[in-house]
């Protein structure tokens, strides 16, 4: 509820979110669903001139990670792993670039009205490939 009140403030929905957030790669077993709702939130605040290590610190307090895997010792370089990959992936789809460890929007990834919208957009992009 946290995140999708965040996105509301914003004029975004989670059901709605950019299909950036479901790029399939490998990732490591410890990240379920919650990891999906880290990465709408990093799209819902990211913002232009914001400092990387300030997106990754913001992002990892807006949800409480860290009560969820006691037996891991540091569970911040798993989420630091998969925060430079999404970083990567943002970079390689031209929505970010960063210069000097400071991110500049290079253009605004495509949110949706609702699931539906999403799924019709993305089953539009498949026919014309």
């Amino acid at each position: 509820m946290k995140v999708q009140n965040a996105c509301y403030e914003k004029g975004n929905n989670v059901d709605g979110s950019p299909l950036l957030c479901n790029k399939k790669y490998y990732s490591y077993p410890i990240f379920n669903q919650n990891f999906f709702l880290w990465k709408v939130n990093c799209l819902n605040i990211i913002a232009d001139g914001i400092n990387v290590n300030d997106l990754f610190n913001i992002s990892l307090s807006f949800i409480e990670f860290h009560s969820k895997f006691p037996l891991i010792e540091n569970v911040n370089f798993f989420y630091k792993n998969e925060f430079k990959s999404f970083i990567y992936t943002l970079i390689n789809e031209k929505v970010i670039k960063v210069k000097s460890n400071v991110i500049y929007l290079l253009t605004t990834p495509l949110w949706f009205k609702d699931y539906l919208s999403r799924e019709v957009y993305q089953n539009k992009r498949a026919f014309k490939i």
